[in-house]
C-alpha cells in the first residue's frame, strides 16, 4: 500500500510538472504576443506570476526525479511538493465557486493524499543505499533514433495540444459553452488520454488477430490484461499511469515483415480512424445531449492526431522503447534492433505454437545479448539462451548464459520480475547442484512477496527444497508443480515446463544430490 502511495504521488509530480512548467511557458508567450499585438505595457507582475508557475513545475519535476530511487534520509523535495498540493487545494476550496460533488471529491483526494505524501516522505527508509550502479537503457548503433531527437516529439505534442486547446476555447465562447474547473479540466484531459491509448492499443491487437496473431498481454495505462498458463489475469499497476503496450505472438515464425509493419501502423491508424467520430461529435455538441462532455471529446480529437503523429516520428522513450514510426524505420531498413525483436517473436511462438525451446537458436539470444550489457534486456536474453541450451543438452553453455545473465544482475541495479528469479533458483539447483546460490535467489525473490504461485514457483521451491535435502518439502512442492503442469496448454513452452516436471521427479526418485561435477553434468546431459 505504501509503495503504490509512493507511486501514485510520483507519477502525480510528473503529470502536474508537465501541464503546468509546458502550460505556463505557451501562455506566457500567448500573454506576450497578445501584448505585442495591442500595445500594451509590460506587465511585470503577470511576469512574475508565469515564473512563479514555472518554479512549481521544476519543484514538481525534481520531486519526481528524487522519488525514482530509495533514499535512507527524508526528502526534502516531495515533501515541498506534497505542500504545495495541499496549499494550492486549500486555495481552491477558499476561492473556487460555484462548488460541486466532482470538485470537492477531487480536492479532497488531493488534499488526503498531499497529507499522506507528507507523512511518508518524512520518514527515513529503513532499506540501505542500492551500491550498485543504476542500469541504464543501453542504446544500440543503427537503431535509427538520435539521442538529440528524443525529447522532440514530446515538445511538439505539449505544443501542438496546447495550441489546439485554445481554439477549442475560443470555439466554446462562441457557442457559449460552460468550460469545466480546474481540476475536472485535467481529469478531463487525463480520461482523454487514456481513451486514446486504449484506441491506440485495440488497433495494435485487431490487426494481429487479423494476421493470424494471439494476443498475449493487453496493457492500457495501469490496467493490465496477462496471459499466463494459458489464463487470462488482470493486473492494477499504479506505478504505471499513462503509456500502453500489446503483446502478441505469431502463430507462423517467418510471419514476412510487411505484416509486421502494418500490425505497428495500425495504431496510429485506429486514432486517426477515430479522430473525425470524435470532431463531429464535439462540434455537433451544442445543445445536443452530449453537451456537457464537450471538453473531453474536443481533447480526444485532438489527441487522436496530435499523438499518433508525433508517434510515427522515429524516437526513442526515455523506458529505452521505441516509438511506432522507429520500429517501421527499423523494419525497413534492416535495423540490428530488428534482430532482436524477431528472437522475442520466435521465443514468444513457443507459448502458441509446437515449437520448443531447443528449435531456436541460442546463438542469436546471446549475440543480441551483448548489446544490452547493462540492463533488464540482456539479462533476459541470456536466460531466455539458458533455456535454450537446457532444452538441447548443452549444459555448459546453459551454465555460461546463466553467469552472464547473475553477472548483469550483480553490477547493475536492476528491478527484476518475479518470474525470472524462479528461473535462477531451478538452474541453480538442477544444473549447479548450488544450494546456497539457490537460496540466495529464494531469499531474493521472498522480499518481493509473491501472490501469483503459478507452476514456476512451485517447481523452484521442489528444486530448492530437494537441494538442501528437504525431501518433505520438495515432494509436496513437486505436487503443487505438476498438478499445475498438467493443467497448461499443449503448447512447445509448456511441454518444456511438463519435461522439466519430469527431470525433477527422476531426481526426487533417485538418491540425495551430490555437490556439481563434470559426471553429474553428463548424466544429466544425457537425460535431456
Amino acid at each position: 500500500m505504501v509503495s503504490l502511495l509512493k507511486s501514485l504521488l510520483r507519477w502525480l509530480f510528473a503529470v502536474a510538472a508537465i501541464l503546468l512548467g509546458a502550460g505556463s511557458i505557451l501562455a506566457a508567450i500567448e500573454t506576450a504576443r497578445a501584448d505585442t499585438a495591442g500595445g500594451a505595457p509590460f506587465d511585470l507582475s503577470v511576469c512574475a506570476y508565469y515564473a512563479a508557475c514555472l518554479a512549481i513545475a521544476v519543484l514538481y519535476a525534481v520531486a519526481w526525479w528524487t522519488t525514482g530511487r530509495p533514499r535512507t534520509t527524508r526528502n526534502g523535495w516531495a515533501i515541498a511538493a506534497c505542500l504545495v498540493n495541499l496549499a494550492i487545494a486549500i486555495f481552491l476550496l477558499r476561492y473556487v465557486r460555484p462548488f460541486n460533488f466532482a470538485f470537492i471529491a477531487i480536492t479532497a483526494q488531493l488534499i488526503a493524499l498531499s497529507i499522506a505524501g507528507t507523512v511518508l516522505f518524512a520518514r527515513r527508509e529503513t532499506a540501505p543505499p542500492v551500491a550498485r550502479k543504476r542500469a541504464k537503457p543501453a542504446r544500440v548503433p543503427g537503431d535509427r533514433t538520435s539521442p538529440l531527437f528524443d525529447g522532440i516529439p514530446t515538445v511538439l505534442a505539449i505544443g501542438a495540444t496546447w495550441e489546439a486547446g485554445t481554439h477549442w476555447t475560443k470555439w466554446a465562447t462562441h457557442h457559449t459553452l460552460p468550460e469545466p474547473s480546474f481540476l475536472s479540466s485535467i481529469l478531463i484531459i487525463v480520461l482523454a488520454c487514456f481513451a486514446g491509448i486504449v484506441l491506440h492499443e485495440c488497433g495494435h491487437a485487431l490487426a494481429g488477430a487479423a494476421l493470424q496473431m494471439k494476443l498475449l498481454g493487453f496493457n492500457a495505462g495501469p490496467f493490465q490484461w496477462l496471459k499466463r498458463e494459458g489464463r487470462w489475469k488482470f493486473k492494477f499497476n499504479g506505478s504505471r499511469v499513462f503509456g500502453g503496450s500489446v503483446s502478441v505472438a505469431r502463430t507462423d515464425p517467418n510471419l514476412p515483415r510487411w505484416q509486421e509493419i502494418c500490425m505497428i501502423a495500425a495504431g496510429p491508424a485506429a486514432n486517426f480512424c477515430t479522430a473525425p467520430l470524435f470532431l463531429l461529435a464535439a462540434l455537433h455538441a451544442p445543445g445536443a445531449r452530449w453537451q456537457p462532455v464537450w471538453y473531453f471529446l474536443s481533447f480526444a480529437t485532438s489527441l487522436s492526431v496530435i499523438v499518433p503523429a508525433c508517434n510515427l516520428l522515429p524516437f526513442r522513450m526515455i523506458t529505452g522503447c521505441y516509438s511506432d514510426g522507429a520500429r517501421i524505420l527499423q523494419l525497413l531498413t534492416a535495423s540490428p534492433v530488428v534482430e532482436y525483436h524477431q528472437a522475442m517473436q520466435r521465443l514468444q511462438s513457443t507459448l502458441v505454437t509446437p515449437l520448443r525451446f531447443r528449435d531456436l537458436d541460442p546463438d542469436t539470444f546471446v549475440r543480441v545479448g551483448g548489446r544490452y550489457p547493462t540492463e533488464l534486456t540482456g539479462l533476459h536474453l541470456y536466460l531466455c539462451a539458458a533455456g535454450i541450451f537446457e532444452d538441447g543438452g548443452r549444459i555448459p553453455e546453459a551454465r555460461a548464459a546463466l553467469a552472464a545473465a547473475e553477472d548483469i544482475y550483480e553490477r547493475f541495479t536492476i528491478d527484476l520480475p518475479i518470474p525470472l528469479h524462479t528461473i535462477f533458483i531451478t538452474v541453480h539447483a538442477c544444473l549447479n547442484r548450488d544450494p546456497a546460490a539457490a537460496r540466495l535467489w529464494w531469499d531474493r525473490m521472498a522480499a518481493k512477496k509473491p501472490k501469483d504461485l503459478d507452476f514456476d514457483y512451485w517447481l523452484a521451491s521442489a528444486a530448492l527444497n530437494w537441494i538442501e535435502g528437504h525431501r518433505a518439502g520438495a515432494e509436496e512442492a513437486w505436487q503443487k508443480a505438476n498438478t499445475r503442469a498438467q493443467g497448461l496448454p499443449h503448447f512447445g513452452a509448456y511441454d518444456f515446463d511438463r519435461y522439466r516436471c519430469a527431470l525433477l521427479r527422476n531426481e526426487l526418485d533417485m538418491t540425495a544430490p551430490e555437490p556439481t561435477s563434470n559426471a553429474t553434468v553428463a548424466q544429466f546431459a544425457s537425460a535431456l
